[in-house]
């Protein structure tokens, strides 16, 4: 990455806000529904304090550091989160996918979105470590799908232990609430392999 702040800076800043908004909306459904198995602490602990615009909230001599120890940050949240409440009650998975479909509604694509253009968007909305990591590796095109390959699990080691399966059972609700309303399918073929098809 670049020694002076730029635009793919500010491209991977907004993505970890948009996981911190995940993550807080979250929070903001539980203490609406009273779940018992979230408690203030937890809540306080898991919540995004920090927005300030990116040049405020990274080191200038050391900007590639600062965004990683960001991206960190907001997937132990998240993942602390998700794990303290499903551990405490399975059944509220229901409850997060739930809360997981309607966020990824909040921010669907609209209406006619081509394949491709829908990846793109994925490209910009979810985290998948920094752009130097190749998490996500086009491997099939036609003029209504696209077909990818994950190519690391970037995400378990936020998650205790590396159990990282709530993860993308909750990403996957957010992907497919962020497209079926645009008439776009979203599936996993095979495990690591994902297809969004028009």
């Amino acid at each position: 990455m670049s020694l002076f702040l730029g635009p793919i800076h500010q491209w991977l800043y907004d993505k970890i806000i948009f996981q911190e908004d995940l993550t807080d909306a979250l929070i903001d459904a539980g203490r609406a529904e009273g779940w018992s198995e979230l408690t203030e602490e937890l809540a306080n602990e898991c919540h995004s304090y920090d927005r300030r615009p990116l040049e405020e909230a990274v080191d200038p001599d050391n900007i590639h550091g600062s965004l990683q120890a960001r991206i960190a940050d907001a997937e132990s949240r998240y993942a602390k989160l998700v794990q303290t409440i499903a551990a405490a009650n399975p059944a509220r998975v229901e409850d997060l996918k739930q809360v997981a479909r309607r966020f990824g509604e909040l921010n669907a694509v609209p209406t006619g979105t081509k394949a491709d253009v829908a990846f793109g968007y994925l490209n910009n909305t979810l985290l998948d470590g920094m752009p130097c990591d190749n998490v996500n590796e086009m491997i099939g095109q036609t003029d209504d799908s696209i077909t990818w390959r994950r190519n690391m699990d970037i995400h378990a080691q936020h998650w205790a232990n590396e159990e990282d399966e709530l993860y993308y059972v909750l990403r996957t609700e957010i992907v497919k609430g962020m497209f079926e309303p645009a008439g776009l399918s979203y599936e996993e073929p095979q495990e690591g392999t994902y297809e969004i098809r028009a």
